[in-house]
């Protein structure tokens, strides 16, 4: 029989938390279901038969009328709990940064690293739970060694949501639980019938949870709350400090139209808010007369500019990473002296291998290599990749490791996730820091058009840019 502690379903109104909730009830745990509240006019009133709806989103008024119609017809404790300022403060911020920044946002990672696997977890704790659940495609599993959780990819390759896990800590998957895993989204939809889950037919969700329109539509709003809030000053005379251009692009939050270029520098266009490209793209740009096609291949937000250039300047051979969580044994490097050889001293006394000389001209130890297969989109094949410790890089450094593809790939931009695989094991991923492909080595090789009278400085946005917006369905 399974423990008198109950497990916290953190139940976001979708058919899949719900039915998470009602399988772990059959299973024959205590079951407590907890919904967050995120955005201060979407509660809901569950005496109210027209409670307030945004279609395929989450966490929406809707959802939460939805969540505690679950947990009636389960006759479980359910709760709500106002989460809006953290919400806002860690997600929303962090998606807005991330424009100004000239990268791509990811919220749904930031959600299940800020918000579900931190503060809810903690309450779930608090609570006395023995375990947290949610509706996640993805599979935990116990290494037979030694207990140790792995987190695996979910067996309905269409819904797999390893990909915005990789975030989680081990200390974490340990209290976690994915009961949807092992199952397709058609087997959820059998069962929650089954089990009688009152939005069995519900409908995805597929947007992001807090943008009921287009993305680029959001921007003038949110910025306008966030100036409200007393930031906007700051972040103006942050704006006047480092130039017009970075005050326009970044404290406009990408709603500033600035210079289309081109990769030699020369001045083509001009564009709408760097917010509203996505690396790749390649219709909107209104460049007519043109020999052949161009694409979004750069966006540099602290100048305000869009770069376009061929599709062999999409082209990226590597990646730099930032926030690395490492789920698997050993992160490449450690442990081995940083390429200089174990044991290694410095030839003076017992630890050196020989008395002190002039240095040998030989190479450095490679550093340490792991291969993998990795995405930088959540619903992309794996591909082929090393994962390595730069050399000369130290220890702690944020970008101390890169990847490298195997082929060269397309459509990669910052602030993407990057994450690792090992087969089905998610080894970690990190946050795409820098890309370093086509045209970037030619533009640091390149010398500027004659028509520029000005020398432009070299600028990290040139490796740094949005592509598509990634969320989770």
């Amino acid at each position: 029989m399974p423990s008198e502690a109950p497990i916290v379903v953190a139940m976001s109104g979708g058919v899949d938390s719900a039915t998470a909730a009602a399988l772990l009830q059959r299973q024959g745990h205590k079951v407590i279901g907890i919904t967050l509240q995120l955005h201060p006019s979407h509660a809901a009133n569950p005496a109210s038969n027209t409670p307030p709806a945004r279609a395929k989103t989450c966490c929406a008024g809707r959802d939460i009328y939805d969540a505690q119609r679950t947990a009636r017809k389960l006759d479980i404790p359910h709760y709500t709990l106002d989460f809006e300022e953290r919400f806002r403060d860690t997600v929303v911020e962090d998606f807005l940064q991330s424009y100004r920044n000239g990268e791509t946002p990811i919220p749904c990672v930031r959600c299940n690293q800020r918000i579900k696997f931190d503060a809810l977890l903690q309450t779930a704790v608090e609570l006395g739970a023995k375990a947290l659940a949610t509706g996640h495609y993805a599979r935990i599993v116990a290494r037979k060694s030694d207990d140790t959780p792995l987190l695996l990819k979910g067996v309905d390759r269409k819904k797999d949501q390893s990909y915005y896990l990789f975030a989680t800590t081990k200390e974490q998957l340990a209290f976690l639980r994915f009961p949807l895993g092992g199952m397709t989204k058609e087997r959820t939809r059998e069962l929650a019938r089954e089990l009688g889950v009152p939005n069995a037919e519900k409908a995805e969700s597929q947007d992001i949870c807090f943008v009921a329109k287009h993305y680029t539509k959001l921007f003038p709003e949110l910025q306008g709350q966030e100036q409200g809030q007393g930031q906007g000053g700051q972040r103006q005379e942050q704006g006047q400090e480092q130039g017009q251009g970075r005050e326009q692009g970044q404290e406009q939050g990408g709603q500033a139209k600035g210079k289309i270029r081109s990769t030699d520098g020369a001045t083509l266009g001009e564009h709408e808010g760097i917010a509203a490209y996505t690396i790749g793209q390649r219709k909107g740009l209104r460049l007519g007369g043109l020999a052949r096609p161009l694409y979004v291949v750069g966006i540099d937000a602290a100048l305000n500019e869009i770069t376009v250039g061929t599709h062999e300047d999409l082209s990226v051979r590597a990646v730099r990473l930032r926030e690395v969580n490492w789920l698997g044994e050993t992160l490449p490097g450690d442990g081995d002296g940083e390429g200089e050889g174990e044991g290694e001293g410095d030839g003076e006394g017992e630890g050196g291998f020989e008395p002190k000389q002039e240095p040998k001209q030989e190479p450095k130890q490679e550093p340490k290599q792991e291969e993998v297969s990795v995405k930088f989109r959540s619903l992309m094949e794996p591909v082929a990749a090393r994962l390595c410790r730069r050399p000369g890089t130290e220890r702690g450094a944020d970008d101390l490791f890169e990847v490298v593809f195997a082929e060269q790939q397309y459509g990669v931009a910052c602030g993407q996730a990057c994450v690792l695989y090992s087969g089905e094991r998610v080894l970690g991923g990190g946050i795409i820091t820098q890309t370093l492909g086509a045209f970037q080595s030619r533009a640091q090789s390149q010398p500027r058009s004659q028509s520029q009278s000005q020398p432009r400085p070299q600028s990290q946005s040139q490796a740094k840019a949005p592509a598509a917006l990634e969320v989770a369905e």
